[in-house]
């Protein structure tokens, strides 16, 4: 018989934090102690909105932060198909309803060079984006890298993927793959997508 005691360490606030930059640190106490939004903090911090945005998804990312992942099932599936229509519908006022206020997309190139932040931003991007697919394409979910997704065929070829991050019924965060080369990358390497 194996009496062992497994001792697990678990970690401390202030051991988490420190596992953060200075600005990461910064960013994460003012977002999560006290609630400040990313203007204000960019405000106090002298640092631009998009950057405490991003310093502070690097920080939670680093220390497993309170975030609740993507829900199973039905309510996600909802999400992507409204997001998928009223974006094929061009319904701008839908898609802020389906985004998160602090939404961030990005695009593997093409007109879109640095990150769009926010719902109107993001949503006019996904009208865009889903009008170059136009009315032959059909669309479907899939999953990317343990991400919900949607795959955009036009004949049978695969012309987009955009991958979604959903956080508490709101799209959080967008990925979209449109480049040919980057799309055989994606086919090649996520079953189903071919």
């Amino acid at each position: 018989m194996n009496s062992a005691l497994r001792v697990v360490a678990v970690p401390t606030a202030d051991a988490l934090l420190e596992r953060l930059t200075p600005a990461e640190r910064a960013v994460f106490v003012l977002r999560e102690a006290f609630s400040y939004g990313y203007r204000e903090i960019a405000d106090v911090l002298d640092l631009s909105e998009a950057g405490c945005r991003q310093l502070h998804r690097d920080g939670s990312r680093r220390i497993g932060g309170p975030r609740v992942f993507e829900e199973p099932g039905v309510r996600r599936r909802w999400n992507v198909d409204g997001f998928m229509l009223a974006a094929m519908e061009g319904d701008l006022a839908a898609l802020e309803r389906i985004l998160d206020a602090d939404v961030v997309a990005w695009t593997d190139g093409g007109e879109e060079a640095a990150p769009m932040v926010g719902a109107r931003e993001v949503a006019r991007y996904a009208v865009r984006v889903l009008a170059r697919f136009g009315e032959a394409a059909e669309m479907r979910h899939t999953e990317v890298n343990g991400q919900t997704a949607l795959i955009a065929r036009v004949d049978g070829r695969l012309v987009g993927v955009i991958v979604m991050e959903i956080v508490e019924d709101r799209i959080t965060a967008l990925w979209s793959v449109l480049n040919p080369t980057r799309l055989a990358d994606v086919t090649r390497r996520t079953p189903g997508a071919e």
